[in-house]
């Protein structure tokens, strides 16, 4: 039996991430400029469930992690002699 032909009578068909909305909320508690939960700008993203990032993104990301991972390692250079 293949993962597709598994049938999960406790999956209701939603993403398990987003509830089927396609987006996610990353808000810190009382920090939120939209206490409502309707997804602000700042603290919402696209479910990576739903949408995936695109081979571009994860390269971009990659990148992006590798200049963080470098700068990181240079703080801690100066920081301990």
């Amino acid at each position: 039996m293949s993962d597709t032909d598994y049938d999960d009578h406790y999956d209701d068909g939603e993403c398990w991430n987003c509830g089927g909305e396609g987006r996610v909320n990353h808000c810190i508690d009382g920090c939120c400029v939209d206490q409502d939960d309707i997804y602000c700008e700042w603290c919402s993203k696209p479910c990576d469930i739903c949408h995936p990032p695109t081979p571009e993104q994860v390269k971009r990301g990659n990148e992006l992690r590798q200049i963080l991972a470098d700068a990181l390692a240079a703080v801690k250079d100066v920081s301990n002699p």
